[in-house]
């Protein structure tokens, strides 16, 4: 037996990406006042079943919080492989970024394409057509550079 994954998207009525370098900054400085596995207050997510599906969740509250997340932990599994560290990074990919062949995170409609490809599979090759997507650059290409100092 498998095991099962679940599944979180943002609602369309849901504010598109807007973290800028203060809060991607703030989040840094958070975790690295976190020591040996303490427990750490995010704030407050919200979640409710998506209607029909048993496995999916639309988040109410929390989203800005969560896209971040996923982008932090994808600029990990990156730095990771590059470390060696290949399994602890798949099983990371696997846990919160695609499990099989479905992402974890399903964005609004006009920046989920974007994420997919050009956050979460490195594809350059992508096109930016909304504030969120430069959002989303900024995010990635910040985490990037902050662990390479690691």
């Amino acid at each position: 037996m498998s095991p099962k994954s679940e599944y979180f998207e943002i609602p369309n009525y849901q504010r598109s990406y807007a973290w800028k370098e203060k809060q991607l900054k703030d989040l840094l400085d958070d975790f690295s006042h976190i020591e040996n596995y303490q427990k750490y207050y995010y704030g407050t997510i919200l979640l409710q079943q998506k209607e029909g599906c048993d496995d999916t969740y639309e988040i109410v509250d929390g989203q800005q919080r969560i896209t971040t997340l996923i982008v932090f932990i994808k600029c990990l599994t990156k730095k990771m492989s590059e470390s060696g560290l290949l399994s602890e990074a798949e099983e990371l990919t696997r846990k919160y970024i695609k499990y099989k062949t479905n992402y974890i995170l399903k964005l609004q409609d006009q920046d989920d394409g974007f994420f997919k490809s050009y956050i979460l599979s490195d594809n350059t090759n992508s096109i930016i057509k909304t504030p969120a997507q430069s959002n989303l650059i900024f995010a990635k290409n910040y985490f990037e550079q902050a662990l390479q100092k690691c």
